[in-house]
């Protein structure tokens, strides 16, 4: 029998459960109290908990009915005059649906426009314990195309006295300004290292598991604020169900030492066009295993500070740091994430050539 995911069995369901950020759990819980609120954004990066919190948020104006899920795949025909059809996974409870319609690709418009209006369209059963409307999730909104998202704008207008709709991302950046504008943004930043340390002490106390604080400490480190990765590892470097050493390796995920190993060293070692060439086709396994963009240049810029993190001239990391942040920026408007990649890459040798 396969064991349960520990980012599941130990996630939170209620805002009085959550472990960090209870400034946000407050606020979520005047939202809840009125008989009313608005559309909501979170955001903030992977592993934050944001997906956590807007279900704790709907169990506080719903009851633990929430939790209480069907899945469903729905399809949809892209119009009236063809049976080409397009379809989706939906998660639904009594008082809410759960969707990801970037997973359609450029058909997330047809999806977003027929579920809400289905959803908006079925009858709410009015109680003192429910709203008079449904709750519609949102997840990846900054995936969705700008026509998705124009739709999605017209649509909340539309239908804002039938359902609610919460949206979820990594970034603001994508998101058009009219979607913004029309909902409460809440931002769930990642939890830093001493609460991420305290969570997996929690969890290791749970399961029974002996590990000291230097091991829980290096797992909190490396999961770089990213609470999901920071349980796998635990339950990962688990050893026969009951100890971990404390000279146990924190195992890194294979995509990370690619990168380590055949980008930035390479990019280290030679600011050749050969080189360009050569991490042009490591990029592209990347993201065939859909590896976002984001997370490389993430792993990238790690990799060239821990590199010249002892130098003298410490213009390097400020030069390393500001070329990420632009070419992130412009990846974030873009579409064509490999132009961005090999960009970076000759940002890095640019500077590497000019200060190292």
């Amino acid at each position: 029998m396969l064991q349960q995911l520990w980012t599941e069995s130990t996630k939170p369901k209620s805002l009085d459960s959550l472990d960090y950020h209870s400034e946000i759990s407050e606020i979520l819980r005047k939202l809840a109290k009125n008989s009313d609120f608005p559309h909501l954004l979170f955001y903030g990066p992977n592993g934050a908990g944001k997906k956590t919190r807007v279900l704790a948020f709907l169990k506080e104006v719903y009851g633990s009915g929430v939790y209480t899920v069907t899945e469903e795949e729905k399809e949809y025909k892209i119009n009236e005059t063809s049976n080409t059809t397009t379809s989706c996974t939906v998660l639904s409870s009594k008082f809410h649906i759960d969707v990801a319609p970037s997973d359609a690709d450029h058909h997330d418009k047809v999806i977003i426009q027929k579920l809400i209006k289905e959803v908006a369209s079925s009858h709410q059963v009015n109680s003192k314990q429910t709203k008079d409307f449904k709750v519609v999730i949102i997840n990846e909104v900054d995936n969705l195309t700008k026509e998705a998202q124009a739709s999605l704008r017209r649509t909340m207008e539309k239908y804002i006295e039938r359902c609610r709709i919460i949206l979820i991302c990594e970034s603001l950046a994508k998101i058009i300004n009219p979607i913004r504008s029309r909902c409460l943004l809440i931002r769930i930043p990642a939890p830093n290292q001493t609460q991420v340390a305290q969570i997996l002490d929690k969890i290791s106390t749970q399961y029974n598991c002996k590990i000291s604080q230097q091991l829980i400490n290096k797992i909190a480190i490396a999961s770089n604020g990213n609470l999901r990765e920071a349980i796998l590892y635990l339950q990962s470097t688990r050893v026969n169900n009951t100890c971990i050493k404390d000279d146990q390796n924190i195992g890194a995920q294979e995509w990370k030492i690619h990168i380590q190993q055949n980008i930035v060293i390479p990019i280290i070692k030679n600011q050749l066009v050969e080189t360009m060439k050569e991490i042009r086709e490591k990029f592209y396994q990347l993201l065939v295993n859909c590896i976002p963009v984001d997370r490389i240049m993430f792993e990238m810029l790690q990799g060239v500070l821990n590199q010249y993190k002892d130098h003298a001239n410490k213009t390097i990391l400020y030069e390393l740091i500001k070329s990420t942040a632009k070419c992130e920026n412009r990846a974030r408007q873009g579409s064509k994430g490999i132009v961005h990649l090999e960009a970076l890459a000759a940002e890095y040798m640019t500077i590497i050539k000019q200060f190292a």
